[in-house]
């Protein structure tokens, strides 16, 4: 992408929200360039830069997340609880499988020392998994087996505008890499 002739910044992923419970489909915009064109504004929110390994930090339940990442070839949130089960179930120990909807608190902090607050959901991943008319899952989650990250999947990106900047180009939020919304 930075050998296109212009929009070589970075891109745009804007995806609608989803309620807890879930959707069938989900249709969203995939937008090259950053602060290019009139679609690709940013007028809110904050810029956190990563480290040189693309990670940012991720505070949750006085735990520091220092290699989390956002990625959208993830279905779900993915980190590691103590205090949330897993599911009993052959095959779907990957996921979380709590009680009821559990709603968590954390703060991301960016290389240049950003922080945005997020708040995000999880809940039962086999009775998520279990409604086959769903394929949109929010509230999906499990353990990621490694105690220092949090892996911001597919669900940290709905409802947002989620920017994100390429390495070593120059955008109206600064040089990349980062992540804005």
């Amino acid at each position: 992408m930075p050998l296109f002739a212009a929009d070589n910044n970075g891109v745009l992923i804007d995806l609608p929200g989803v309620g807890p419970a879930g959707a069938s489909s989900l249709t969203g915009t995939l937008i090259f360039g950053i602060g290019t064109q009139s679609n690709n504004q940013m007028t809110f929110g904050g810029v956190l830069t990563t480290s040189s390994s693309g990670d940012i930090t991720t505070l949750l339940a006085g735990q520091t997340l220092n290699t989390s990442f956002f990625d959208t070839g993830s279905n779900g949130f993915y980190f590691d609880s103590a205090a949330i089960p897993t599911c009993k179930a052959s095959g779907s120990t990957d996921f979380y499988c709590p009680a009821s909807l559990v709603t968590l608190s954390s703060t991301l902090v960016g290389a240049n020392a950003v922080s945005i607050p997020i708040s995000f959901s999880i809940d039962n991943a086999l009775a998520l998994l279990g409604n086959a008319s769903k394929a949109v899952l929010p509230t999906l989650s499990g353990p990621v087996g490694d105690s220092h990250s949090f892996d911001w999947g597919l669900p940290f990106f709905y409802g947002r505008r989620v920017f994100i900047g390429i390495e070593g180009q120059a955008s109206s939020f600064g040089t990349g890499p980062y992540f804005a919304f």
